[in-house]
């Protein structure tokens, strides 16, 4: 039996959580798959509002334009590198996103995103999704007059020499809660986030390497790795920069030092947990860790879907016969 098929069953297994009239399209390049469509396009265009897009692992999905509100979902990301992660180590690889009217309430997750997303409507919850390309402009932009977009437990990352990752316009709302934020590139010439002073944004419990221009918004309990910080300093609050960029008052502070922050060891995410003795610990608003591993809704290890079954660990003897059957060894769990 195929790892996909593992895949969809942990998906077939959550319809218990979906509603009754929405129905589970099967999405993979690979026609060998017995797929219900091949490109994420043609299964958008076939499903109705409310309906899940259960994009299996593989690559070559291209570009997708959203107008009705579904759930895309995708096995995760960093699947060899972290433990009881997927037995697939496979993610579901997708081009550019965008999210149009007729899209609201859209959740994406689970998927990594090679090129960019752009929202041009309200309500949209993109979540636990590596969003990793080489792109000069911003790898989410959220456009003028756009409300309520979150931006959760996402590992955002411009593999360009610039690292611009966020930009929200004017008049428009975001969460931006709980990601890592940055790049690999060394020109930091533009802001990792950047926001109007128009825009209304919550930026809490992320970590940053990058430059920061946001204006009378809510950041609270971040780690600055490096990067400058421009804009206006009301309702910054308990966060750590490796330069003073936030100054000393209300519960900011400097460590110059980021080894005795970060483990910096372990997976591509697993890296940014705190080490034993962090100054980050406890360190943000109500008693909480800073960066993206605290708070009530931490940052989850490969993006894992949730509350999924996943099914983590998979041995058979081969291929099954009708005397002896197929003996199948199998570890799974419900992801958080």
């Amino acid at each position: 039996m195929k790892f996909r098929n593992f895949f969809m069953l942990s998906i077939v297994m959550a319809t218990m959580i979906a509603s009754a009239q929405a129905r589970i399209w099967r999405v993979n390049p690979e026609q060998l798959a017995g797929p219900d469509y091949t490109t994420l396009q043609a299964a958008h265009d076939a499903a109705s509002t409310g309906d899940t897009l259960s994009v299996e692992p593989s690559f070559g999905y291209g570009d997708l334009t959203v107008t009705k509100r579904l759930v895309i979902i995708g096995p995760g990301y960093f699947l060899g590198q972290n433990p009881e992660a997927q037995a697939n180590f496979t993610s579901a690889g997708v081009g550019n996103i965008t999210l149009n009217s007729g899209s609201e309430n859209t959740i994406i997750t689970g998927l990594w995103i090679m090129g960019y997303i752009t929202v041009n409507t309200d309500n949209i919850i993109i979540k636990r999704n590596l969003i990793q390309a080489s792109y000069s402009n911003y790898l989410i932009t959220i456009n003028s007059g756009v409300s309520n977009t979150t931006i959760k437990q996402n590992y955002i990352n411009n593999t360009y020499s610039y690292r611009k990752c966020i930009d929200v316009a004017s008049i428009s709302q975001a969460i931006i809660a709980n990601n890592y934020v940055g790049g690999t590139g060394t020109n930091y010439s533009y802001p990792a986030i950047n926001s109007t002073n128009t825009s209304v944004v919550t930026i809490e419990n992320n970590v940053i390497d990058g430059d920061l221009t946001i204006y009378d918004a809510s950041v609270k309990n971040n780690i600055l790795i490096a990067g400058t910080v421009s804009g206006t300093s009301s309702g910054w609050s308990y966060n750590i920069a490796n330069d003073g960029q936030f100054g000393s008052a209300n519960g900011n502070q400097t460590v110059t030092d980021m080894t005795t922050v970060f483990e910096y060891s372990g997976s591509t995410d697993g890296q940014w947990k705190l080490k034993t003795g962090s100054p980050a610990i406890a360190a943000g608003g109500d008693g909480v860790d800073c960066g993206m591993f605290g708070s009530s809704e931490p940052y989850v290890l490969s993006g894992i879907p949730g509350p999924l079954p996943i099914i983590y660990y998979l041995q058979t003897t081969g291929e099954g016969t009708e005397s002896a059957g197929l003996q199948i060894r199998l570890k799974a769990k419900v992801g958080d």
